[in-house]
């Protein structure tokens, strides 16, 4: 375990990584729940009231290894992300990338039409591998390019105005985001860890690629390697939810066969992320309306990433139902998200049912671009009740939302799902299809039921704000090092 000297050439600097968040936000139009965690903790520590660390920014390459993030390009990614804004150009690179994702499923998709159904576990095997192939080499080639053969290490020289991080023995790095897509992280920890004997903290999400390999195009051959090396680093692993310290837990007893290596390892620790409500929309909201004219309706409200996890086939089955029973009396249903993982399928039925006749609006896909934080939060607050049937979750951020803006969920029974909710919301089977047509078509027939829950909802949820996540997540540092500085040993 890493100990501390009494005496350092400075105080001890909490460096936050933000190079995920950075990444994402310069290849994609939009930001999923790790980038909103990495964006809201960076806000609160920018604010520098906690009083427990003073803290710098930092992200990793191979090339320049840790390197400081200033100021002025921090402000100008809060810009991107508050005001759902970026300079000139960048939507016209971002449109492009995105068509070219779109030409691929769509030449997979084709591929799996012509292959005899007898080939169907080979085509599998190659899908997953050509995808996760593509997927990777994308996202990968432009670290590797600068150098791979490279240690991820501060002694190189730092290029293009970026200064190296100065870290001092004692220092803690704190990663909240997925670093497993940059190649080279863990080796770039150990050397800072063996040069300058920092603390290092990650927060786990979630293992999906490690405990579902056949649902994430080929992701494991880089998530498994990663997470294995991230537990050994970790001096603190910060869970989101008791059922991913589970799972984190049954992961190190599965892979630390050596029973010292086990009791060494690091402590985890589980932090609830902040659910305060999204950026509230102006009173008239006109601008909105306009932009999203479905919203004069009622309408039924689902986020999250239109993928196998999420499960929206049990939704599109259950609207299908309701409509044969109900008629043109069902409200519409507006599914949030970008394709993720394996969203062909479903998309396919989608587009042949003719959105369900009309019934069904995809914000992110087809004729619908995504939406930003206040067009989220006016969906939020402005729909009957929301929707959120996942098979499998870390934690559920768009349950939390949804409690957060006093709004009833029907949701799946699955993994962490009823550690934010308890008994506020109506739970069913991932697989129950009855069982969810059941709660849904209550919820929209019978408003004083519904009324009845969103006053339980205002009366008992208790959101906690992104200011509490982070005090806790630098409180349990604090006491994480005050530990190793008593010669403790962290046990499980």
């Amino acid at each position: 375990m890493t100990t501390f000297p009494s005496v350092r050439s400075r105080p001890q600097v909490l460096w936050f990584d933000v190079g995920d968040l950075l990444w994402w936000l310069d290849h994609q139009n939009h930001v999923t729940g790790i980038q909103r965690t990495v964006f809201s903790v960076l806000c609160c520590l920018r604010d520098e009231t906690h009083g427990i660390f003073p803290v710098r920014f930092c992200r990793f390459d191979w090339e320049n290894g840790f390197s400081e993030v200033d100021d002025g390009t921090l402000d100008h990614y809060i810009r991107i992300v508050a005001e759902n804004s970026r300079p000139p150009g960048e939507d016209v690179q971002l449109a492009v990338w995105d068509r070219t994702k779109q030409a691929i499923r769509k030449l997979l998709v084709t591929i799996n039409g012509i292959l005899p159904k007898a080939a169907s576990p080979a085509y599998l095997a190659l899908i997953n591998w050509t995808a996760g192939w593509v997927r990777a080499s994308i996202r990968l080639a432009g670290n590797l390019a600068r150098g791979a053969s490279r240690r991820g290490g501060n002694s190189g020289a730092i290029q293009d105005g970026m200064r190296a991080c100065e870290f001092v023995r004692g220092d803690v790095l704190l990663n909240l985001g997925h670093s497993w897509i940059n190649p080279g992280y863990p080796e770039g920890v150990r050397n800072i860890k063996e040069q300058f004997g920092i603390t290092f903290v990650s927060m786990i999400y979630d293992l999906i690629p490690w405990l579902l390999p056949k649902f994430t195009r080929g992701s494991g051959r880089i998530f498994n390697p990663w997470i294995k090396s991230t537990v050994r680093l970790s001096d603190l692993l910060l869970a989101i939810s008791e059922h991913t310290k589970f799972d984190l837990t049954n992961l190190m007893r599965q892979e630390f066969v050596i029973q010292q290596e086990y009791a060494a390892a690091a402590r985890i620790e589980v932090v609830r992320l902040g659910d305060t409500p999204l950026p509230a929309p102006k009173s008239d909201a006109t601008e909105i309306k306009t932009h999203l004219p479905f919203t004069e309706r009622p309408y039924v409200l689902s986020v999250g990433t239109i993928e196998w996890r999420k499960n929206h086939r049990l939704l599109f089955n259950v609207w299908k139902q309701l409509l044969d029973e109900h008629g043109d009396s069902v409200p519409c249903m507006v599914w949030v998200g970008k394709a993720g993982w394996f969203p062909e399928g479903i998309l396919q039925e989608v587009k042949d049912s003719n959105y369900l006749d009309g019934k069904l609006v995809i914000l992110g896909f087809g004729k619908w671009q995504s939406v930003s934080e206040v067009e989220l939060s006016y969906l939020y607050l402005n729909c009957l009740f929301t929707l959120f049937p996942s098979l499998y979750e870390g934690w559920g951020l768009p349950v939390a939302e949804s409690l957060s803006c006093g709004k009833y969920c029907v949701a799946s029974n699955a993994s962490s799902i009823p550690e934010i909710a308890g008994n506020l919301i109506d739970y069913h089977a991932p697989d129950d299809v009855e069982e969810c047509y059941r709660l849904v078509e209550k919820a929209i027939f019978d408003e004083d039921f519904r009324k009845g829950k969103e006053a339980d909802i205002r009366a008992r949820f208790k959101p906690q704000s992104w200011e509490e996540c982070t005090k806790r997540i630098l409180g349990t540092i604090r006491l994480t090092i005050n530990e190793y500085q008593s010669d403790k040993t962290p046990q499980l």
